[in-house]
């Protein structure tokens, strides 16, 4: 709900850290160099930007919308219905149950071919593009490092990712599945602990 989502003690506090990275005068908003691939049904994030982006620059409907499409976000399992702003079709970021069915209805089941749909094909075009990539709260599980095909990222690009509340072994395990590649950072470090301390986003 939104009370929820913009209550400061229960919020992601990541998401006001990430946009504060991302605020620029409104003209140069849309140069920001940022993609999000998720393996989340949630739209929280979106939903965030959209209403901090015409609250911070006092923007009406269509041009939050055009700000906010200069930042793709990609939900590799699909997520839980087109997301409505106003007007058009879709559900509104608030729980809605008589809509439970059709919001499940956007939920991806992941099968042994799923590196082949057309989500994970994005994910990893915007990845092979990237100069740098950060993986925060992810489970390093094999099977999703697989589908984004991780050995493929071009060695140029910086891979850094979170390990909050990993094992040592578990860290390490998550380094291995990356050929050494993942510059990680502490075990007790969250979300935000993470990109204010472990590597800044402002370059």
């Amino acid at each position: 709900s939104d009370e929820r989502l913009f209550d400061r003690q229960n919020a992601p506090s990541w998401y006001d850290h990430l946009f504060g990275k991302l605020n620029a005068p409104f003209d140069a908003f849309t140069d920001n160099r940022l993609t999000v691939i998720t393996f989340n049904y949630d739209r929280s994030l979106e939903w965030y930007l959209y209403i901090v982006l015409s609250n911070a620059y006092n923007l009406d409907r269509e041009v939050s919308l055009k700000a906010l499409k200069s930042i793709p976000i990609v939900h590799v399992h699909g997520q839980l219905g087109p997301l409505s702003y106003g007007d058009e079709p879709g559900r509104t970021y608030n729980y809605e149950p008589s809509k439970a069915r059709e919001a499940a209805s956007g939920i991806k089941v992941v099968h042994a071919g799923a590196e082949d749909d057309e989500q994970f094909q994005t994910a990893r075009r915007y990845l092979y593009e990237a100069k740098k990539v950060y993986f925060i709260g992810f489970g390093y599980h094999a099977a999703n490092v697989k589908r984004l095909r991780i050995d493929e990222i071009p060695s140029h690009t910086v891979i850094y990712g979170s390990v909050y509340g990993m094992t040592d072994a578990e860290a390490q395990q998550a380094k291995t599945r990356f050929n050494g590649r993942l510059h990680t950072g502490r075990g007790d470090w969250d979300a935000l602990a993470f990109l204010r301390n472990f590597e800044p986003l402002d370059d």
